[in-house]
């Protein structure tokens, strides 16, 4: 199976109004299915510069999600 190379070069466009993190239906991506969330808070180092060096969400883990989720293995 061939690699896939990424380049981390061009970042998305969004509209002006996005935000990096917000709340989300159940049922969909979630910090609970993140391999960031440890249970408390979010371990990733993208979301805690967002975030002002904090790794807490303001709503439970099952009704938010960022920019930066990625599954459990």
């Amino acid at each position: 199976m061939a690699k896939i190379k990424v380049s981390a070069k061009k970042l998305p466009d969004y509209p002006t109004d996005h935000k990096v993190g917000m709340e989300v239906p159940e049922g969909g991506s979630d910090c609970a299915k993140c391999r960031f969330w440890d249970g408390k808070d979010c371990e990733n180092k993208y979301y805690r510069e967002w975030n002002n060096g904090s790794g807490e969400i303001p709503v439970a883990p099952e009704k938010y999600c960022c920019d930066f989720f990625a599954t459990k293995k």
